[in-house]
């Protein structure tokens, strides 16, 4: 059965992070997508799991969010937490003054889901404390769950006519973080690519990573800017020899979801995005495809063009969900979201939920 959301109400969230202030007054969608919303008091998120069979909402940690007169210790969450393969913790990092001259990493944190305690993976960089300009958030657990793969992301003005309007952050490295010591190791920067045939000139996205525990490597996507080409990329954890796994110079490969991460050849989909003349180069979507992490199997699922995007894997692997977007006759704007899953064996879709806003959480078993 597939999970999602809509504008109108939510359905059997897990992980989300909300907006709060004396009571809950908004849902944001799943886990740390953004939202606006308006208020005339503070506003606060909060990283919070709620219980699918009692409906009951547990806050694991409140941040603050918008209201304040100065930018100045504002906590906020980053990324989306990590959770332990037995459901009992979430790991996440938590950033201070979050896109102004004062971004401050705040720490990465592990809080029990049961028992609300949280705990800081306190950093050791050589014996050094360097919390607070580290900027290192959790992409992915490994060798056993006892570390954590994390992404390197620091912050950037925006300086529009040697004017700063603003600021951005970008992933341009990844880190070992061992849970238990705290030590920190640098395992790779994105200048590793930029020898390799078929690496873009300038990284718009190195994100999405996904460790695949039964080959340990690990997957992930590394886009060109705007209208370049972008792959699926598979490599150890230190980058050694980082190979495309995706190779159509015409798609921009990306958002990967995995089945049987833990197996000697785990599956892939993904989604392929056409690189010009559509809306897809500004909203990424397009087919559905299928490989494997030998970057074999290739197979395209199904034949929209425009539309298809953020593929889900079914728990036993026999389909693939994923949110298709219908747009007016001039492709200038989106008109619904449809849910939608296809059987990888026989290529039939099915049309699970349409109309509204539209959005894909998940899978359960019945």
């Amino acid at each position: 059965m597939l999970y999602f959301s809509s504008g109108k109400r939510q359905k059997k969230l897990l992980v989300l992070k909300i907006i709060i202030s004396a009571l809950i007054i908004l849902f944001l969608v799943f886990s740390s997508t953004s939202c606006c919303a308006v208020a005339s008091k503070i506003i606060k998120t909060a990283l919070a799991v709620i219980d699918i069979s009692s409906q009951n909402i547990t806050l694991l940690e409140e941040f603050d969010y918008i209201g304040h007169e100065e930018d100045i210790n504002v906590l906020d969450l980053y990324g989306n937490p990590l959770w332990t393969s037995d459901s009992r913790f979430l790991i996440y990092q938590r950033v201070k003054n979050q896109h102004t001259s004062n971004t401050r990493d705040a720490g990465i944190y592990k809080v029990d889901v049961q028992t609300e305690q949280k705990s800081e993976i306190v950093l050791d960089v050589m014996g050094a404390s360097l919390r607070s300009t580290l900027m290192l958030a959790p992409a992915f657990l490994y060798d056993a769950e006892k570390k954590i793969g994390a992404v390197f992301h620091p912050y950037y003005p925006v300086d529009e006519d040697g004017e700063i309007t603003g600021f951005y952050t970008t992933n341009e490295g990844m880190s070992a973080i061992d849970i238990e010591s705290g030590k920190v190791e640098d395992l790779f920067y994105t200048s590793v690519f930029e020898s390799i045939e078929g690496t873009p000139e300038i990284f718009s996205s190195f994100d999405n990573f996904f460790y695949l525990s039964g080959i340990k490597k690990m997957i992930f996507q590394l886009l060109g800017d705007f209208e370049e080409d972008g792959d699926l990329w598979i490599s150890d954890i230190f980058a050694s020899s980082p190979a495309r796994l995706t190779k159509d110079n015409n798609l921009r490969e990306q958002q990967p979801s995995v089945y049987g991460a833990d197996s000697s050849n785990p599956l892939i989909a993904y989604l392929g995005s056409k690189r010009y003349g559509t809306i897809s180069s500004q909203i990424p979507s397009g087919d559905i495809f299928l490989i494997d992490s030998k970057g074999q199997q290739q197979k395209k699922l199904t034949s929209y063009d425009i539309g298809a995007f953020k593929p889900i894997f079914s728990p036993d692997g026999k389909q693939i969900g994923f949110l298709r977007a219908n747009y007016d006759k001039n492709f200038e704007y989106i008109t619904q979201y449809l849910v939608e899953s296809v059987d990888i064996e026989s290529g039939n879709i099915s049309v699970a939920a349409s109309g509204g806003y539209l959005y894909l959480v998940g899978w359960i078993t019945k």
